[in-house]
């Protein structure tokens, strides 16, 4: 056994020259530019972001798409309670708050300001305040004609489970106020500022790059020049109700603000003149009235049918026919 063993051993070893290789150079740099081709996103992605509230909890998600994804929005909703986060998507409880516009070839800036509405919601769900704890209750004692009103007592009511998740999904108010701060430029890393340079072919490419690039050649005075000229994008938002941006402070001069098309029908048809409804025939007109030069509309041009209506009452209940059935008789007997 051990001598076939042994001769097992050295017809496993390889006799010859070792292969050699050479490894080639790479003279591609670290950082690539980003290939949006490569890329699954439609062209323009990230140029519009539409906010979507909930009729009954007012909670509110974004999306890049004109149309909601189950999959997508069940996931930006988070749990607060148990009844409190839906199972599956009602579509006919969402409508559509707001729309935020941006310049075409600015999705880059568009993706960051989809980030940071985001992070900004986060944060309201986290960090709580004494409105998602207590409820202040306010009691008047009786008052009397000789000692006068009496003060208002205030007093704290702790929030029970069920409450508090249904104030956490409220955010439409918060919502809001959050996009008068991410479109002014507020958050870290915001891309609404650009400057000059940051467009490739009219596309907003990325800040890192560019600063990289700078870093390597020495231009340090350049970059924060660079800086100082930067300028905010400018945003237009669609609105669902114009009052609804009221529910912020201040707006930034770089926003501009706009009605959807179909508030705009709603507002023309709610300003419209009813017009007046046509006079019968039988009426007549004084022979002094000077004729309109107006064009008659739909309501005027209405034609007034008269018919005649049939008797339509059974023979038993007209008078010939109750004397036909004083004599029967209308008993019902067994067979």
């Amino acid at each position: 056994m051990l001598p076939a063993t042994l001769s097992n051993r050295f017809s496993q070893l390889s006799i010859g020259v070792s292969r050699t290789s050479v490894r080639h150079g790479h003279f591609m740099p670290k950082r690539q530019r980003p290939q949006y081709k490569l890329a699954k996103f439609p062209e323009g992605h990230g140029e519009q972001i539409w906010v979507w509230s909930h009729q009954l909890t007012r909670q509110v998600v974004y999306s890049h798409s004109k149309t909601m994804e189950s999959h997508r929005v069940l996931r930006q909703l988070p749990f607060n309670g148990k009844k409190l986060r839906p199972a599956a998507l009602r579509k006919d409880y969402w409508k559509p708050m707001a729309m935020i516009q941006l310049p075409k070839g600015a999705g880059a800036a568009g993706q960051s300001v989809f980030q940071k509405l985001r992070e900004f919601r986060k944060m309201h769900e986290l960090c709580w305040d004494e409105s998602l704890r207590f409820d202040v209750v306010k009691t008047e004692a009786l008052s009397s004609p000789e000692k006068g009103p009496r003060p208002v007592k205030e007093r704290r009511r702790v929030l029970n489970k069920f409450e508090r998740g249904q104030r956490l999904n409220d955010q439409y108010a918060n919502s809001i106020a959050d996009m008068a701060a991410v479109l002014a430029g507020k958050g870290r890393g915001n891309r609404l500022f650009v400057r000059r340079g940051d467009r490739v072919k009219g596309r907003l490419q990325g800040r890192k790059w560019l600063d990289y690039r700078m870093k390597l050649a020495n231009q340090l005075e350049a970059l924060k020049e660079l800086n100082r000229e930067q300028k905010l994008l400018p945003v237009t938002v669609s609105w669902a109700v114009d009052a609804d941006r009221n529910y912020a402070s201040s707006w930034s001069e770089n926003v501009k603000h706009k009605l959807f098309d179909d508030a705009v029908r709603l507002l023309e048809v709610y300003k419209r003149k009813v017009p007046k409804a046509s006079k019968k025939p039988n009426d007549k007109e004084p022979k002094d009235k000077k004729p309109d030069d107006k064009k008659p509309t739909g309501k005027d041009n209405i034609k007034y049918v008269y018919q005649e209506v049939k008797d339509d009452i059974p023979a038993e209940f007209s008078k010939k026919g109750k004397a036909k059935a004083v004599g029967e008789d209308r008993t019902i007997r067994d067979e």
